[in-house]
């Protein structure tokens, strides 16, 4: 048998759950602008180097010998930016449960590389 609540006891129950409610949504604010600001501390880095080195690569003060060093820091930077962007998409798929997991067991000795 279901118990029948008094309106006021159904208020209070639903305050409660809205006070909950505005709790779990502050909690998801301040952890979605850390995630955002680590996020951008580490795109910034790379970027950074790219723009830096980018710049000098016009300047007639270096030799060619800078040049490439620039020219490799660049290549190196780009990589880095292209792999922490390739994760933050990787991992929004998986939060979203657009990538699902299979785990199975696999024997090593019959993979065929």
């Amino acid at each position: 048998m279901h118990k029948k609540f008094s309106y006021s006891e159904l208020e209070d129950k639903v305050s409660e759950i809205k006070e909950e409610l505005a709790f779990k949504i502050d909690e998801v604010n301040r952890l979605k602008s850390s995630f955002l600001s680590n996020v951008s501390h580490e795109i910034r880095t790379p970027m950074n180097v790219i723009m830096g080195f980018s710049n000098l690569l016009s300047d007639p003060r270096y030799n060619q010998d800078q040049k490439n060093f620039f020219v490799d820091e660049i290549n190196k930077n780009s990589k880095e930016l292209l792999r922490l962007i390739d994760n933050i998409i990787l991992t929004a798929k998986v939060e979203t449960g657009n990538i699902k997991f299979i785990h199975d067991i696999l024997n090593i000795t019959e993979c065929h590389v």
